[in-house]
């Protein structure tokens, strides 16, 4: 008997097609019709295969969802260690430029003018975020050289109070200590922050004010929430440096800054804001003890409230005030509204 007459090399399997025994298996635990007619075994076998895709497939995507969500969270946490080495590097880079400035010889002579131009000098040199240098006599508080024209013969109370804490810390530490602003404090919408360094020789203190946010968008020009305070009603044409407030509150941060003209600290003042479905609300508390009054029925006092509107992302489409009709209350209290304590 040869091969082709069915003999011992080809003999045929329990299905009687010559399968093997798992093909006569699952021939056999399938109906009759299925059996004899070959499109219906292929059609079965294309919906075995997509049903093993699928079933494969949504174990790869439990399995890439588990490592995106891992990596994702391996990759915040980078981040967020990267942005504060970022900050620590920025901040011992102004604290050594700082120190760099305050050890010229040019502050024994006392002269505004050559330590002005010192002061120029170093700004030139100096890294593209410090913004402005100053010199001042912690003694009588006076700004005695500047390289902002503006600011030189004022007082540090009424120019920059913020600039206050920073100078008191390098002057009562001493051997070389830079003082630094506890936060960023605003002006003309940009985040700043005072470093002051006691000069190596005479008996000045160095300040140097750096970009906290080079790269940020202009404050002034993006959605938040302004309010201005005058608690004792001294409705002076400048800020008095003592408890005059302009509180900025940025959308969607969870922050509070100070006006370029505002008494800095904002220690005791807190604020939250939610989003609406209109809009988003803000919400601040800011304690009397704080505001430096003792209120009592029919106290007076200065407010006003301000909403800066953004819609994408470039120069502020609009800004309305509760009271003001022109934007200078960020330098001029006598644009606020005057409110009285009811009972």
């Amino acid at each position: 008997m040869t091969a082709d007459d069915g003999g011992p090399n080809e003999r045929p399997g329990p299905g009687g097609d010559g399968g093997s025994l798992w093909g006569s298996a699952v021939q056999t635990a399938l109906p009759g019709p299925i059996r004899r007619s070959y499109a219906a075994k292929f059609a079965l076998a294309i919906v075995l295969v997509v049903l093993l895709i699928v079933g494969i497939g949504a174990l790869s995507y439990v399995q890439i969802q588990g490592i995106i969500e891992d990596d994702a969270e391996n990759s915040l946490r980078s981040t967020a260690t990267v942005q504060a080495d970022s900050v620590s590097e920025w901040i011992a880079g102004m604290q050594s430029q700082a120190g760099g400035m305050a050890a010229a010889d040019v502050y024994a002579t006392g002269d505004p003018v050559r330590i002005r131009r010192h002061l120029t000098d170093s700004l030139q040199w100096a890294s593209s975020d410090v913004t402005a240098v100053h010199y001042v006599d912690p003694e009588t508080d006076e700004i005695v050289a500047s390289t902002k024209s503006d600011y030189a013969g004022r007082q540090v109370t009424s120019a920059a109070p913020t600039w206050q804490d920073p100078i008191e810390e390098a002057v009562g530490e001493g051997n070389g200590s830079v003082g630094m602003s506890d936060s960023a404090y605003e002006r003309n919408g940009r985040l700043l922050m005072a470093f002051a360094r006691e000069t190596r020789v005479g008996d000045g203190v160095v300040v140097v004010v750096g970009d906290a946010w080079t790269d940020s968008v202009k404050i002034w020009n993006d959605d938040s929430v302004e309010v201005f305070l005058d608690p004792d009603s001294s409705r002076g044409d400048e800020y008095d440096g003592e408890n005059d407030r302009q509180l900025v509150v940025p959308r969607g941060q969870q922050r509070i800054l100070s006006g370029a003209n505002s008494v800095g600290d904002t220690e005791g003042i807190e604020g939250a804001q939610t989003e609406t479905d209109d809009g988003y609300r803000v919400e601040l508390a800011v304690p009397w003890s704080v505001q430096g009054v003792d209120p009592s029925f029919g106290h007076r006092m200065g407010s006003d409230v301000h909403v800066t509107e953004d819609h994408d992302g470039g120069d502020r489409d609009a800004k309305k005030a509760w009271f003001a009709t022109h934007d200078t209350s960020w330098e001029n209290p006598q644009t606020f509204a005057v409110v009285r304590l009811g009972e």
